[in-house]
């Protein structure tokens, strides 16, 4: 931690104070602390539904105050770049009501200095991965002595997985274009329809379900849909604004974390899609989304599947 805030002091061409550095990031690692024991275990957040917690604005402002802290303004700031306007009365969902309520403890324990602090030791260790080798170093020193963690990722690695973890829906569209032919997508729209007839035919089969629960079966069946998408689709929704430089990797790295949060804002007032794929085209994995009540089967698995394993190409369907 003290190697880390020296290096930021030097690169902003700070006075460089050993003992008041150590001393200041002591006492950061002392909030960081408080700020854990406040948090709820891990097997506490699982449950959702036990977790949420709408009120409004106003509500949130009056039951969670943390010493003055101006919700409103805070949230209608970060909304204010994509001209969206929060009013007291807007609804919000918490999540972490508990932590919440511990916070204000927390905070009145620390110096502003180091609220401040702590907040700048978050934001470089959450880039410290698109900074230069001196910050990646130095993390990995860290992450030795905290998890015995002895060898950093290859940089072409770290590369190719924030490229494809940020911008997966410009991979997908990549992907689709070089591997499958024009008559993928009827292939797979086959493969379902003849996955959903066998359904049915085991449904018949079933001893142990009455016929109302098989009838109320064949109805989720028949209104079950599929988001099925182009490619075109998987192009259009990069965003266009954004504009990347050969030199400037950081800075592009900053210019996505910009576009991608307001692509996330202006969603407030936008009517919910609800065929709107909630993981990229080029994930390979299938998964049921409790949230959604989706099971999340992406066609590109099922691409696979077809050209890997059922499929070859000029043959008949087996």
């Amino acid at each position: 931690m003290v190697s880390i805030a020296r290096i930021a002091r030097e690169d902003r061409n700070l006075t460089q104070d050993e003992e008041r550095v150590r001393e200041d990031m002591t006492r950061v690692l002392e909030l960081e602390t408080d700020i854990a024991n406040a948090t709820s275990p891990a097997e506490e957040r699982n449950d959702i539904t036990v977790l949420y917690n709408k009120m409004t604005l106003r509500e949130v402002q009056q039951a969670f105050n943390l010493n003055g802290f101006n919700w409103t303004r805070y949230i209608q700031g970060i909304m204010s770049s994509v001209s969206v306007t929060v009013q007291p009365d807007e609804p919000i969902v918490v999540y972490c009501s508990p932590y919440l309520e511990k916070l204000s403890d927390v905070l009145s324990k620390h110096s502003h200095r180091t609220l401040q602090n702590y907040l700048a030791w978050m934001l470089i260790m959450e880039r410290v991965s698109s900074m230069s080798r001196r910050f990646k170093d130095v993390r990995a020193h860290y992450r030795k002595a905290l998890h015995g963690t002895t060898v950093e990722e290859a940089r072409w690695r770290d590369c190719v997985r924030y490229v494809q973890g940020n911008m997966e829906n410009a991979v997908g569209a990549l992907y689709v274009r070089e591997t499958f032919s024009g008559n993928s997508k009827r292939m797979v729209r086959d493969l379902i329809r003849k996955i959903q007839e066998a359904y049915v035919e085991t449904l018949e089969e079933l001893s142990w379900m009455d016929e109302q629960s098989k009838e109320k079966a064949r109805e989720k069946l028949i209104s079950h849909s599929h988001k099925f998408k182009n490619d075109d689709y998987l192009s259009l929704s990069v965003c266009s604004q954004l504009n990347f430089s050969e030199e400037n990797y950081f800075e592009n790295i900053l210019e996505n974390l910009a576009a991608s949060a307001q692509k996330v804002h202006k969603k407030l007032r936008e009517p919910v899609d609800p065929d709107m794929w909630i993981i990229g085209a080029a994930v390979v994995n299938a998964f049921y989304s409790h949230n959604r009540n989706q099971i999340v089967q992406k066609t590109l698995h099922i691409y696979l599947i077809i050209q890997t394993s059922f499929i070859i190409k000029k043959q008949q369907n087996s």
